[in-house]
């Protein structure tokens, strides 16, 4: 019970730290130091719950964090002029 609750956990925690992601800079100018650490916590948090938990959530949850980290990685060189 306690990892089907964990996956549901995870997917809330990405789908917040996406909200957080697209929507901090107009609302809150947190776009510096401290909200690349909630960005960071938030999706450790999530990928921690999606570890522990079991089911599609999980799934869904491992594979949106990942995409998450391609579309970074790729703005990472896109920005670097690689």
């Amino acid at each position: 019970m306690i990892r089907k609750y964990s996956s549901i956990g995870s997917i809330l925690f990405l789908i917040l730290a996406c909200c957080f992601w697209f929507f901090s800079g107009n609302l809150f100018s947190m776009n510096g130091f401290w909200g690349g650490n909630i960005l960071l916590g938030l999706f450790g948090l999530s990928l921690i719950l999606a570890i522990i938990g079991k089911g599609i959530l999980r799934v869904l949850s491992l594979v949106g964090l990942l995409g998450i980290a391609i579309v970074v990685f790729l703005f990472a060189i896109g920005l670097n002029g690689g």
